[in-house]
């Protein structure tokens, strides 16, 4: 029976008659960003100087991951299930917290640029290498903006949504505009390099500072008190939103606009459906477990970004609609409008979230991943970023 379950909710993405594809695969790309050029490139070369050869480039990946999944696990630990706010009286996350935070997201970007310069250094690159850094900057992207909405600690939970699809859309479709376009190009200013720093800076603040800087008045709107963290978070979005329009602008000269607009309906169902947990939970669910929804987006999101990455490498059809995504905000959608029409949920919504973060963390992964055949090395261009590895 388990294994029926398991085989239901992870199958193969991958078809026999893509497999080919994949090795045949050639990055390509590169990233134009002065930071990475002028800094990070070249502080990743010396950290390289001391790295033995025969440390798998996807070590250095999960060195990465372990860096950004260690702060993710103190702040936890540190705040409750709900994201505190700065009338709570107290510091959404200690200083301590912040400042090592601030270190290892350094460390982590590091490694994020050490480890395709491994690969090729070794000549180690394959396709699977690039599906498995894909997959772990994915998750990344999600537990760094859960910790970033904790440190802002904004006035309302629909501001946490709103950073939460803002932070990851860049990431989505970047990997989208890739799909349609064939290449990786990173302008001079983009969320990989700049973005990083960004984070980096609202760590080193909050350690130097405490949390709540953010809370500092800036100006009255319209009636509404206007925070720093608020200014934070409008910038960054007019700052994402050019990104977005900048994104389908490439697509379109693909001709493939329309395509790609209905591909990308099912990460703004994923936001919406939390949008809607939001307004119509007859408890107040969110307020209580945010943290839970942020698990679940991020784990359904990754998945998601998986699924679109492996299309580009396989040159197959990218099929944005995967069941358990489906089921999990579905069923969200269905208890929140059963609660509507009839006064009272059909699933307890406190289970409900537990169980559909279980479910959505077992279905990141499919079993056919480990399987993936071997991949010619292929010679890249210094200033690639991230080959495969």
């Amino acid at each position: 029976m388990y294994k029926q379950v398991i085989h239901n909710i992870r199958y193969n993405f991958i078809r026999k008659q893509d497999e080919k594809h994949i090795v045949d695969y050639k990055h390509n790309g590169d990233d134009q960003s002065l930071m990475y050029k002028h800094l990070f490139s070249g502080m990743a070369e010396k950290s390289l100087a001391w790295t033995p050869l025969w440390v798998a480039p996807n070590v250095l990946t999960l060195l990465g991951f372990l860096c950004i999944f260690l702060p993710y696990l103190l702040v936890t630990y540190n705040t409750p299930l709900h994201f505190p706010r700065s009338h709570e009286g107290q510091e959404a996350i200690p200083r301590w917290v912040c400042l090592l935070t601030f270190v290892l997201h350094i460390l982590y970007y590091n490694f994020d640029n050490m480890d395709g310069k491994q690969a090729r250094r070794t000549g180690t690159s394959s396709a699977l290498g690039m599906l498995v850094d894909h997959q772990v900057d994915s998750l990344v992207d999600v537990m760094q903006t859960t910790n970033i909405a904790l440190i802002l600690q904004f006035d309302s939970f629909p501001k946490d949504l709103w950073c939460l699809c803002f932070a990851t859309m860049p990431f989505f479709l970047t990997t989208l505009e890739s799909y349609y376009t064939g290449t990786l190009s990173m302008p001079k200013l983009n969320a990989a390099n700049e973005g990083n720093v960004a984070i980096a800076f609202f760590f080193l603040a909050g350690a130097l500072f405490g949390t709540d800087v953010y809370q500092t008045y800036i100006c009255t709107v319209l009636g509404q008190t206007i925070r720093l963290s608020e200014v934070f978070l409008y910038l960054a979005s007019l700052i994402i939103l050019s990104n977005t329009l900048f994104n389908y602008w490439q697509i379109w000269k693909t001709g493939n606009l329309m395509n790609a607009f209905t591909k990308s309906l099912v990460f703004f169902y994923m936001t919406a459906s939390l949008a809607l947990l939001l307004v119509l939970s007859p408890s107040g669910v969110l307020t209580r477990y945010m943290r839970l929804a942020f698990i679940i987006y991020g784990c359904n999101f990754a998945k998601l970004c998986g699924c679109l990455q492996t299309s580009t490498l396989t040159k197959s059809e990218f099929m944005s609609v995967r069941k358990s995504i489906m089921y999990t905000f579905t069923v969200i959608n269905f208890n929140c409008l059963y609660a509507y029409f009839n006064g009272s949920v059909f699933f307890q919504e406190e289970y409900l979230l537990f169980g559909l973060a279980i479910y959505s963390f077992i279905c990141i992964y499919p079993p056919s991943i480990p399987s993936l055949p071997p991949v010619h090395h292929q010679h890249y261009s210094a200033d690639e970023r991230n080959p495969p590895h």
